[in-house]
């Protein structure tokens, strides 16, 4: 099955994960009936979303004196987690899997059945 740009399902949806937020909102705005595509596309999205709130806060947090080390040290670290998230994610997909982020998992499949109607 493919969507308006001839992806199939399996590349729409590992492409979703690629410029996380960004590339899941364009795959909800080609693919408007495939359930998993969209799954994959709203845990992209909220993965993106939840990393960059991460990042916001551990940004502000890493300018205080002293402890501001450790907000850096902890704001790299959760890059390398993001990056190695999104990863597995890809993977996942391309073994025709989808990895379970937990509670994003949920919010993906409860948004990816609201939006498909």
């Amino acid at each position: 099955m493919s969507n308006e740009l001839g992806l199939s399902n399996k590349n729409a949806s590992w492409i979703a994960y690629i410029f996380s937020f960004v590339s899941g909102i364009f795959i909800l705005a080609i693919d408007k009936g495939d359930k998993t595509v969209r799954t994959h596309a709203w845990q992209s999205i909220f993965l993106g979303i939840a990393f960059t709130v991460l990042f916001v806060v551990l940004g502000i947090l890493s300018l205080i004196p002293f402890l501001g080390v450790l907000f850096s040290i902890l704001l790299w670290i959760g890059g390398l987690v993001w990056f190695l998230v999104t990863l597995f994610c890809i993977i996942n997909v391309i073994n025709g899997e989808i990895f379970k982020i937990p509670v994003i998992y949920d919010m993906a499949v409860k948004n990816a059945e609201g939006t498909s109607k």
